[in-house]
């Protein structure tokens, strides 16, 4: 190559809030090089768990660090094994301590947001971004980087226990809407009537987390939830747990009364 000359390397592609972005390898500063539908997004402001910003995004063999505006996003290592338990003894072995103690530290602070469990565990803790990343989603039930297209693909890794609880689930919802449809959004199953997000859940180790999407309602059926935990944005309910049905109906109802709205 001659003095003077640049050379330009081909760029990653990506995705973001409905665009394409090329991020250029000097500087990585995105520039979007046109529009194009994308996969199901989440209304971050709504759902609690995976969809804050500052959300981890996985891109092939990449990983974008989604901040709050794509000028901000960086690429980070990503693992060759997309569990993220895989990241565990190099955890253990760097942070001097074995995973029941970080389970324990992020049960402490299950109730923040994604960016400031990252920001916890970097500044109280030493850890790199790629183990606080790795962390972090475990602990919300993303225990894998590995993108999913389906139900079935969704609940793959879950035990018969599990499967049999989320399909339960949704069932009490769409059998009663007709319009109702099982997508995934953001890696997780969630149930959209007429083009708005109603409804929907994560699988964890220990329990599954459900959501009405609407904090407002959510508020509203707080008496009506006195047995179970509720969180910020999500309802906590065993993993066999026995759907209430007219709780899952009256919850979507008033969040399809609360898009009319």
């Amino acid at each position: 190559m001659g003095p003077g000359r640049n050379l330009k390397l081909a760029a990653p592609v990506v995705e973001y809030g409905g665009r394409t972005w090329r991020l250029e390898t000097a500087g990585m500063h995105p520039v979007a090089i046109r529009s194009q539908p994308v996969v199901e997004r989440a209304n971050v402001g709504h759902f609690g768990f995976g969809c804050q910003p500052g959300l981890v995004v996985d891109h092939g063999e990449e990983k974008l660090h989604a901040q709050s505006s794509p000028a901000e996003r960086r690429i980070l290592p990503m693992a060759a094994n997309p569990d993220r338990a895989s990241y565990f003894p190099a955890i253990e072995k760097k942070y001097g301590q074995p995973m029941s103690y970080w389970f324990d530290q992020m049960a402490q602070i299950s109730d923040r947001k994604y960016a400031d469990q990252i920001a916890f565990l970097k500044e109280n803790h030493g850890f790199s971004q790629a183990h606080a990343n790795a962390l972090v989603m475990y602990s919300r039930g993303s225990t894998s980087a590995h993108r999913v297209a389906t139900l079935d693909d969704y609940l793959e890794p879950c035990d018969e226990t599990k499967r049999t609880t989320v399909r339960a689930i949704l069932k009490a919802i769409t059998s009663k809407y007709p319009k109702a449809e099982t997508v995934i959004a953001w890696n997780q199953p969630m149930v959209k009537i007429d083009g708005h997000y109603v409804f929907g859940l994560s699988v964890l180790t220990n329990h599954i987390l459900i959501a009405p999407w609407g904090t407002d309602v959510l508020e509203q059926f707080r008496p009506r939830l006195t047995d179970y935990k509720v969180n910020k944005k999500t309802i906590q309910v065993p993993v066999d747990w026995k759907p209430d049905v007219a709780l899952l109906r009256d919850m979507v109802a008033a969040r399809i009364a609360e898009n009319s709205g």
